[in-house]
Order: structure tokens, then C-alpha cells, then sequence
């Protein structure tokens, strides 16, 4: 069966346990209101907490009115599906790039202010729905809201179950130590969720590399390229 809302409610509501739902609408239906006043701010609670493969997405920015010029050269729009920013990347396809390839783990393109490391991004700050940073036709690394359930894997979707069961337990239960053993199950499974989902992807995890050390492999100037370690994965 391809797994839905109803598919993950009723889960997190065998977990009561307590009775199952036909639809997350029904006004009628206690566990269903439940579930559906809970849903959303869960899923985007588990999906900030980790970089999970199928919520990562990368999109070119809109430039916008710059406020903070004294700090930051340029000032970006979010994706309105944003939740977490990660990386903040240059686009290998503007006129900036000079060479422009596929990168694999420790390779570096030049970007015409410097040797720009695949393993980081450059610096940024995020403030009232606008990241500020020095890239110059920037591209975003994020991770996005506007995710589809079957392309949790099972893990995740029993986390999602475990962690949405411990808070709709008090509203259709009122049972504290029902509460209190699920809180310590939906731990257990998150953490469970996080290691499978990097160990199917096990290059994506990179090692600390000081400023000092970018300048000696790449001749990058920190404060005039505006690198650093704001958002990666």
C-alpha cells in the first residue's frame, strides 16, 4: 500500500493505541483532528533536525533590495519552501566560472576569486526571510518542506509515526506515561532514521577545514571571497 497521511496517522495511532482514521478531515474524529492539527509542525521538526536525502534541494536566488551593504555584498530572497538553509553555492554556469566541471569529493573549481572547495559553502547569514552573503549569482543548498511521502524511507516514516503518536497521545489519551514511553521511543527511532539515512550516502559527510587551511589549498582570501562554514552538509 503507498504510504499516505492516513497511512502514517494511523500508525502513530496504533502506537496509543487507539482507534484508526478514514480520513485526516474528519471534524468528528478526535484522533483525526489530532493528527491533522500535528502533522505538519512534526514533519518539519524531524526534517530540520537532520539533512535527509529526499528533503534537499538546490535553487538559484532571487536578488532583492540589499539592507546590510556595509556587511554583506548581496541579498537574496529564501524558496518560500525553505526551512533549513545549508549551503550557499556559486553557480558553475555564470560568467564568473571559468571552469566549470562535475566535482567529485576534494576537487575545486575556480570561480575567478578563488579555488572554491566542493566540500563547503561560503558565508551567510539569514534574517527576516533574506540570506545575506558575498557569492555573487548564488545558488541555495536547503532543505525543503515540499517533500512526498513515498520517498521517506522506512525508517524515517517510522520515526515520523513514533514522534507524531508521543504528541497527539495527551489530546485523544490524556495519558502521561503512555506519553512519556513514546517521547523515549520516537528518540530511539529518529536516531535509528539519521544513521540509515547517512550511511546510504556516505560521501556527502565532510571533514572541518579551517579558513587558514582554505587559503593554503586554494589561495582563497576568507574575507574577500566570503567563504566559511555558514550552512553545510
Amino acid at each position: 500500500m503507498a504510504r499516505s497521511a492516513v497511512s502514517i496517522c494511523n500508525g502513530a495511532l496504533d502506537e496509543l493505541p487507539a482507534g484508526n482514521i478514514q480520513s485526516i478531515d474528519d471534524a468528528d474524529d478526535v484522533g483525526a483532528l489530532a493528527c491533522k492539527r500535528r502533522f505538519q509542525p512534526t514533519l518539519e521538526d524531524l526534517l530540520a533536525e537532520h539533512d535527509y536525502d529526499f528533503a534537499i534541494r538546490r535553487a538559484p536566488l532571487a536578488v532583492v533590495a540589499n539592507d546590510r551593504l556595509g556587511e554583506w555584498q548581496f541579498c537574496y530572497r529564501l524558496p518560500d519552501s525553505s526551512i533549513a538553509p545549508r549551503r550557499v553555492l556559486p553557480s558553475y554556469t555564470a560568467a564568473y566560472v571559468s571552469t566549470a566541471y562535475i566535482l567529485q569529493p576534494g576537487q575545486r573549481v575556480w570561480t575567478g576569486i578563488g579555488f572554491f572547495p566542493d566540500n563547503i559553502g561560503a558565508r551567510f547569514r539569514v534574517a527576516n526571510n533574506c540570506l545575506y552573503t558575498n557569492m555573487p549569482e548564488a545558488v541555495l543548498e536547503y532543505v525543503t518542506t515540499d517533500v512526498q511521502l513515498q520517498h521517506f524511507r522506512p525508517l524515517f516514516a517510522r520515526a515520523f509515526e513514533l514522534e507524531l503518536a508521543s504528541r497527539i497521545v495527551m489530546p485523544v489519551l490524556k495519558d502521561r506515561q503512555r506519553q512519556k514511553d513514546l517521547i523515549g521511543m520516537a528518540e530511539v527511532a529518529r536516531q535509528r532514521a539519521m544513521a540509515d539515512d547517512l550511511n546510504s550516502s556516505p560521501d556527502r559527510t565532510f571533514d572541518f577545514v579551517s579558513e587558514e587551511a582554505m587559503v593554503r589549498i586554494g589561495g582563497v582570501d576568507p574575507g574577500a571571497a566570503g567563504l566559511g562554514f555558514g550552512g553545510w552538509r
